[in-house]
């Protein structure tokens, strides 16, 4: 428009004085500064908006959901609308002053009508998964609760176990005055800068590791463990889950930020008790709260144990396309071993695709299979632990689930969303005489993708800087990338920009928060940092071969998650499609 401007001023007989270089910067700033917040207005916007939906749909029955779900769906929807009036304000200086003034009045009423009181039933210290339901989330957690629901009401198996409830979890903070003390280190920390976060984090656990069980809780744990190994028979190892308040829950699943310690022994039984635990207060656990906007008294840790299944198999299924509302197939992820290597990010693993029936048909189908190479597997070690060994040659390009139980999966995914009425994201394993269990089930993430740019349209954006891989969260962003590949590189990561990763692994979600865009060289949909990354709603590309090799550092890039492309620069008619994908 500046050519037009100029031709209609000299017509008109009109001398403008240019700007300096330092008035154009300063204007540019200030424009830029506006755009971010807009950008930033428009998130929240639509962060707040998911909310009301969720809690609507729960409101409509099915789901499992305690007072912690609607206290830490308040708080963030709180955060979102204080986000919305803050950057609006930035756009237009002193025209929406009262919007604060109201915001504080009606957060007075909320904080009011929600003040947080821990659920005080007459429940022992730790109880058996076998009377654990839905009614018991506020007791024992939505990870377990649903557990018990999927084997009480839906009869679909699940490794028999036992929780550690609310009042375990309070008996122990407050021994020592362990939970005071927590509290003096939070308040006397800058949470907002990284450097600062992650020494409270260390400091944090470590006090927790070094407090010891009060005796009546070490007495109930040992005591249900006993029971469980007289009923299974003899040398029982068992996983040990976390089951926070409010994990698993629409919009805050909280994946991969907490520990999961697997083939623990009775001998070691009450350090990875305190391990658990101690990961609520882990540098990515702590930074997702402090992002999702939930306050730490709203998150008790409760913690599950089940016996370990011989697992020869294992992975994710999705009942739904994660990045495709429109795909109604179940998508299953699986690699041979535990299922530890698809939720850790750590390998690319088999795809199957399998098809609703079609109408008048009646069974489910296998619509596409992609056998992944696959080099490694976890198992079980024979004393506790598990160990990452070599795959046997026969088993590297073999898959590692055949056709009968992938359609049995997927029976079971679907079964799940119809009872919960909602797209599930569901852990399994496959045990050495062919039966299926369900580990852990929680509502999908889900982010739809814009519609991708034909191949021969692309063109109109230059020459790519590389492709390849799959979307694990849709959308586009621009940035300079910052490789991260030690938890010192982490510490150092400049907001805004784009991570460049080997591994999609859960710890780097403490970045979320300010990434443009994330690119991997591994990794798959189903892995925990993935469904964070949906939830956060940063674009992210996985199995991206090369990419450490091939972006540059402080490069300027324009990821195009949705069709797996990087280009050089910022594309402004790509970030604009994201924007509206973003919008609708």
């Amino acid at each position: 428009m500046a050519w037009l401007r100029s031709i209609v001023d000299r017509m008109a007989g009109i001398t403008r004085e240019r700007p300096s270089s330092t008035e154009r910067e300063e204007r540019r700033l200030a424009c830029r500064n506006q755009h971010h917040s807009f950008q930033i207005l428009l998130a929240a916007n639509s962060r707040a908006l998911e909310l009301m939906s969720d809690v609507e749909e729960v409101l409509h029955g099915g789901r499992v959901f305690g007072m912690s779900f609607v206290r830490a769906s308040c708080t963030a929807m709180s955060v979102s609308v204080y986000n919305v009036i803050k950057h609006l304000d930035n756009i237009a200086p002193g025209k929406y002053q009262q919007l604060f003034s109201r915001f504080d009045s009606i957060q007075t009423q909320i904080t009011e009508a929600l003040a947080p009181t821990r659920t005080k039933m007459n429940t022992d210290r730790v109880v058996p998964l076998e009377i654990v339901d839905k009614n018991l989330a506020d007791v024992v957690g939505s990870k377990m609760a649903n557990l018990g629901e999927i084997t009480s009401q839906i009869g679909l198996p699940v490794p028999a176990g036992f929780v550690v409830t609310v009042r375990g979890f309070d008996e122990f903070m407050s021994q020592d005055g362990l939970q005071e003390e927590i509290e003096r280190l939070i308040q006397a920390t800058k949470v907002e800068d990284m450097s600062e976060r992650f020494a409270l984090s260390a400091q944090i656990q470590q006090k927790i590791m070094e407090t010891k069980l009060p005796e009546k809780l070490e007495h109930s744990l040992f005591e249900q463990f006993d029971i469980l190994n007289k009923r299974l028979g003899p040398n029982l190892h068992i996983s040990l889950r976390s089951s926070a308040l409010g994990e698993d829950a629409v919009g805050t699943s909280f994946a991969g930020q907490f520990r999961s310690l697997l083939n623990v022994d009775r001998d070691t039984l009450a350090d990875a008790y305190r391990e658990v635990v101690a990961s609520l207060y882990g540098l990515p656990a702590l930074s997702y709260r402090l992002n999702r906007g939930i306050r730490d008294e709203d998150v008790a840790m409760c913690v599950g144990g089940m016996a370990m299944v011989d697992s020869v198999a294992g992975g994710v299924v999705y009942s739904r396309s994660p990045v495709n509302v429109r795909d109604r197939a179940v998508i299953i992820h699986a690699v041979w071993g535990l299922p530890k290597l698809v939720v850790d990010g750590k390998a690319t693993p088999d795809r199957i695709e399998v098809s609703r029936p079609h109408p008048g048909e009646s069974v489910l189908h296998i619509r596409s299979r992609v056998t992944a190479h696959k080099t490694e597997k976890y198992i079980c070690r024979k004393e506790e632990g598990v160990v990452l060994v070599e795959q046997p040659e026969e088993q590297i390009d073999a898959p590692a689930l055949g056709d009968d139980h992938a359609l049995q999966l997927a029976d079971m995914a679907t079964r799940l969303e119809d009872y919960y009425g909602t797209p599930q994201d569901i852990e399994w394993c496959l045990d050495t005489y062919g039966r299926l269990y369900i580990l852990q089930c929680r509502p999908l993430a889900r982010r739809d993708s814009a519609e991708v740019v034909p191949e021969a349209a692309t063109r109109r954006y230059g020459e790519p800087v590389s492709t390849g891989g799959q979307t694990a969260s849709p959308g586009v962003g621009c940035g300079p990338v910052y490789r991260v590949e030690s938890d010192v590189d982490a510490l150092q990561f400049p907001p805004g920009s784009v991570l460049v990763t080997r591994l999609a692994l859960p710890k780097w979600a403490s970045l979320l928060n300010w990434c443009a865009a994330v690119v991997t060289e591994q990794g798959s949909v189903t892995g925990h940092f993935a469904n964070v990354a949906r939830e956060f709603g940063i674009p992210v590309i996985t199995g991206h071969t090369g990419a450490l090799s091939t972006l540059r550092p402080r490069r300027v890039v324009t990821v195009d998650a949705d069709g797996c492309v990087i280009y050089p620069g910022c594309v402004d008619d790509l970030l604009q499609r994201g924007s509206l994908a973003l919008i609708s």
